[in-house]
């Protein structure tokens, strides 16, 4: 399945703990038009449409089109596996911000084959394995003082 703008729209939503109805309002936008935009595969919105929700979850439009031109590139996953999305909303509401660089490595793992599915505390484990490592490698290449 290739990847559309509204499953960029989808995934970037569903990483900000937004539910398809409160982005549509943040956007000021129908439900109905966000859902649309979303689940088709020939979607073509409006440049202000491609504005207001860019916007709404603080990107540029550039990366809702898959047209960023920086070297190292941001992923925005085609799709979120369940349990990923679970620990994900669940971080959200206890009012944690998870780190971007480490959502980027999940969201690299979670396309590798082998284990299968993994649970909200797979993804847990894995989540504080990578800031760990992250961690330590800062550490690592901090000055001594």
């Amino acid at each position: 399945m290739p990847t559309t703008v509204g499953n960029r729209i989808k995934s970037l939503r569903i990483e900000q703990g937004f539910t398809l109805p409160a982005l549509a309002d943040k956007a000021s936008l129908s439900k109905g038009l966000l859902y649309q935009i979303e689940t088709s595969e020939d979607a073509n919105p409006s440049l202000d449409t491609m504005s207001k929700i860019a916007k709404a979850l603080g990107v540029t439009i550039a990366l809702l089109l898959d047209k960023e031109t920086v070297k190292a590139r941001r992923i925005v996953p085609e799709s979120i596996e369940p349990g990923l999305e679970e620990y994900m909303k669940e971080c959200k509401e206890r009012g944690d911000t998870l780190n971007q660089d480490t959502l980027q490595a999940l969201y690299v793992l979670q396309h590798r084959t082998g284990a299968g599915a993994k649970t909200k505390e797979d993804w847990a484990w894995l989540y504080r394995s990578i800031e760990f490592s992250f961690g330590q490698r800062a550490k690592r290449n901090a000055p001594e003082g």
